[in-house]
């Protein structure tokens, strides 16, 4: 696309895996010095995505529950809950340094409406129905079985089935799933050592590989069988990821332990990092650009229809209607536009003023009239596509606006409509 930007839970997910490996290592050693970082982590968290910095706290709370744990059995902890308990003062108070004080560190408490986030997909519940859907829920099944036949620090384990219990409840929090709870199963694994050859420890047994193998088939499968992505058009980053995947399945199916020594040589164990770095990040380029559409035939789908719409008039002399999804790159051409894909900035809990969120949905599903949504606007041009099927069809019906472009596009797979209209004046 022409038109992108960075969401800021990229960020927020990287400071909360910096803000877990912090508290790891020094739960592991007596380097305390470490825990100073945190506030400086939360005041970059809460002028980076305010939303989720209530996040920087929740993660320090399964490492705190354990020191209480160990506490109460009188066992020796390297640190203590002094050590806790001012951490999360730091980065309690961290979080005033910000342009709003108090309201950016509550946001996320008072701008969830279900009549408007209902409506937003990512927000709702994971569904088995989507592939990232059938993802967790297989990924979070194996978890429970692994961890079931396995022990493990209890600060695993909150961790863990904290995040599960968050991604059930959103979809977007699948990401945090993924990126902060995954981590323990290297734990769960650390006693392996073979997968074929020596078949003596629980963690060589086939059920054990399976999901590995299981999850690298998935994803070939769906990269492969993907209608919109030919052989020529695979990125180079693409194909290496593909061959990366291949060799690591080779080496968890294959690779074995003999005398202490993988393969009886130290080859392999030198290569063995760097490969998995290089397989890491491969895997990032892989997903990002796996969803992406060929840019070099398939342009912002909105730009003919912001062109016209330039043609007509100075950018300051338009007021424009945009649909939910349309308005950013309206925005980022210069106009003046209706409503955007932030749902959270038009609710009148956060603007103060107007809930144009759920005036648009209420449009959208009909519960409001479009002619007295339009006579509350001086809007002078109207664009709308078939994704608001009820304006795309009813106002080619009505006189009172006039069709002036339509235009078809393609987009996600498949292909979709645009119209622009105009009041007529009388």
């Amino acid at each position: 696309m022409a038109y992108i930007v960075t969401r800021p839970q990229i960020l927020s997910m990287l400071l909360m895996l910096v803000e877990v490996l912090i508290l790891e290592k020094t739960f592991r050693d007596e380097h305390k010095w470490r825990l100073l970082i945190l506030p400086l982590l939360s005041l970059v968290c809460i002028n980076l995505h305010a939303a989720l910095w209530p996040l920087m706290i929740i993660v320090i709370l399964p490492f705190f529950a354990e020191i209480l744990l160990t506490k109460f059995k009188n066992l020796e902890s390297k640190l203590n809950i002094r050590d806790i308990l001012l951490v999360i003062l730091g980065v309690f108070l961290a979080g005033f340094a910000n342009p709003y004080g108090w309201e950016a560190m509550t946001f996320i408490f008072y701008s969830y409406d279900p009549s408007i986030h209902n409506n937003v997909t990512e927000v709702l519940p994971p569904s088995s129905a989507h592939f990232l859907g059938k993802i967790f829920f297989a990924l979070s099944v194996w978890l429970i079985v692994i961890y079931s036949k396995k022990s493990i620090p209890i600060r695993y384990f909150l961790i863990t089935f904290g995040f599960i219990l968050l991604a059930f409840m959103t979809t977007r929090g699948i990401f945090f799933f993924l990126m902060l709870s995954t981590f323990p199963i290297a734990y769960a694994y650390k006693d392996w050592n073979s997968t074929i050859v020596s078949g003596s420890s629980i963690f060589s047994k086939p059920k054990m590989i399976l999901p590995f193998v299981i999850l690298g088939v998935a994803e070939i499968y769906k990269f492969t069988n993907d209608p919109n992505i030919t052989l020529n058009y695979v990125p180079l980053p693409d194909k290496m990821f593909s061959i990366l995947m291949l060799i690591f399945l080779i080496c968890f199916i294959f690779g074995y332990k003999r005398e202490g020594e993988l393969f009886n040589s130290s080859l392999p164990v030198i290569c063995i990092k760097p490969l998995a770095f290089f397989f890491a990040f491969q895997f990032i380029l892989f997903t990002i650009w796996s969803h992406q559409e060929d840019t070099s035939k398939n342009e912002e789908p909105l730009k003919p229809a912001i062109d016209f719409i330039l043609e007509q008039d100075r950018p300051e002399n338009i007021v424009l209607f945009t649909g939910f999804n349309d308005g950013g790159y309206a925005g980022f051409r210069g106009l003046r536009y209706y409503i955007d894909a932030r749902p959270e900035v038009f609710a009148k809990s956060n603007n103060h003023i107007k809930d144009i969120s759920k005036e648009y949905f209420d449009l959208r599903s009909g519960e409001l009239s479009y002619k007295e949504f339009f006579s509350r606007y001086n809007f002078t041009h109207i664009l709308v596509t078939d994704s608001t099927i009820i304006l795309y069809l009813i106002l080619e019906e009505d006189e009172n606006y006039e069709k002036l472009f339509e235009y078809e596009y393609e987009q996600w797979g498949g292909k979709h409509k645009c119209r622009i209209f105009k009041p007529v004046e009388r």
